[in-house]
């Protein structure tokens, strides 16, 4: 993948596996779309295995964003769950935390 060809994070954002300490602030994150209707509702327990399959985008030390996709295949793969903080939104994140 060369930067020439592919957009790079904004600057101050990253984007790493998903840990287990991660777990209150991806609960967090997910709540406010949860509350929508925007996205389904997860237990932690849940929350924590789509996690073992999950990224995150963290801006400041705060996670912003999270992302779990489950690959079956060289062509299969399936989204379980995609959300990026309102005040984030619009960066390119998203795209990032799926690829």
């Amino acid at each position: 993948m060369s930067d020439s060809t592919h957009k790079s994070l904004p600057e101050g954002y990253s984007i790493r596996p998903a840990l287990p300490e991660d777990l209150a602030a991806v609960h967090r994150l997910l709540k406010t779309f949860v509350d929508q209707k925007m996205i389904l509702r997860r237990t932690k327990a849940e929350l924590l295995a789509l996690m073992t399959t999950g990224f995150v985008a963290v801006f400041k030390d705060e996670v912003v964003g999270f992302s779990s996709v489950e690959i079956y295949s060289k062509k299969l793969s399936e989204i379980q769950c995609l959300a990026v903080s309102e005040h984030h939104q619009g960066k390119g994140l998203g795209g990032f935390l799926v690829a």
